[in-house]
C-alpha cells in the first residue's frame, strides 16, 4: 500500500500530537505552565529581615477580607534567591502561608476558598489541603507552610 506526502504528514503530525499528550500526562504540572490567578502583595506591604516577613494588613488589599490571597517573592527585597510565598485569609483573623510551589514542578499556587485548597496552576492540577498535604495529582510531597502571628494590623510569618 502507496502513501502519498498528503497522507504521510497527516499520520506523523497525529503521532507527535498522541506522543506529546501522552508526555502531558505522565508529567502534568512540569511540563505545561499555567499561570497563578493569586494577585501580588505590592512591596510595600511588606519587610523581610532574613528570619521574619511582615506583612502589613491595611496596606496588603488582597487579604482583606475571608476568601483572599496574595503572593510575594522575598528574593525580590534581598537576594536574588527565588523564595516565594502565597499567603491566604482563610477564614475571620485567619491567615496560612505556604511557599508557593507545588512540589511536583515548582509552579506557583492557586487558592481555592470555596474548596478549602490549594492547586497548582499548571496542566497536572496537584491539589493541597490547608494543612498542605496532597489531596490528588502528581505532587507526592506536601507543601511547605510556615508559621505566623497576626497581630491588630500585622501578620508575622517565621521564614527560617
Amino acid at each position: 500500500m502507496k502513501t502519498n506526502r498528503r497522507e504521510f504528514i497527516r499520520k506523523a503530525g497525529l503521532a507527535t500530537a498522541c506522543v506529546c499528550t501522552g508526555l502531558a500526562g505522565v508529567n502534568g504540572c512540569s511540563m505545561i505552565r499555567g499561570v497563578s490567578k493569586t494577585p501580588g502583595i505590592l512591596s510595600d506591604a511588606w519587610e523581610f529581615d532574613g528570619n521574619s516577613l511582615v506583612v502589613d494588613l491595611d496596606k496588603a488589599d488582597s487579604l482583606r477580607k475571608p476568601g483572599g490571597a496574595g503572593k510575594l517573592n522575598i528574593g525580590d527585597k534581598v537576594n536574588r534567591d527565588e523564595t516565594k510565598v502565597i499567603i491566604i485569609h482563610h477564614k475571620e483573623n485567619e491567615y496560612k502561608a505556604f511557599a508557593d510551589c507545588c512540589t511536583h514542578g515548582c509552579r506557583e499556587l492557586n487558592y481555592l476558598h470555596d474548596k478549602e485548597q490549594l492547586e497548582c496552576s499548571s496542566f497536572g492540577k496537584s491539589a493541597f489541603k490547608l494543612t498542605g498535604k496532597v489531596i490528588t495529582g502528581p505532587a507526592e510531597d506536601p507543601l511547605k507552610t510556615y508559621s505566623l502571628i497576626k497581630t491588630d494590623d500585622k501578620i508575622i510569618i517565621k521564614i527560617a
